[in-house]
């Protein structure tokens, strides 16, 4: 699992532990008003790491490409 889903999967088993025992309006209000765009928060994060992950590796290719070419000089 990547730290970009367990972050996910965590903050997902804290809201279901907390919603579990506090059941009102203020639930459903801290619902709507933080814990969506929390979740919207991670997504583009983990997004954002998978891109770059993704962009580390395709550089850390070219550099491996430049270093095979400078050895056979």
């Amino acid at each position: 699992m990547n730290s970009g889903s367990q972050i996910s999967s965590t903050f997902n088993e804290v809201w279901g532990k907390l919603n579990a025992r506090w059941k009102d309006e203020a639930s459903e209000a801290f619902y709507q008003q933080y814990v969506l765009k929390m979740s919207e928060t991670i997504e583009e994060f983990e997004r954002a790491c998978s891109d770059l992950n993704v962009g580390a590796a395709a550089l850390s290719k070219k550099l491996q490409a430049i270093e095979q070419n400078i050895d056979y000089k």
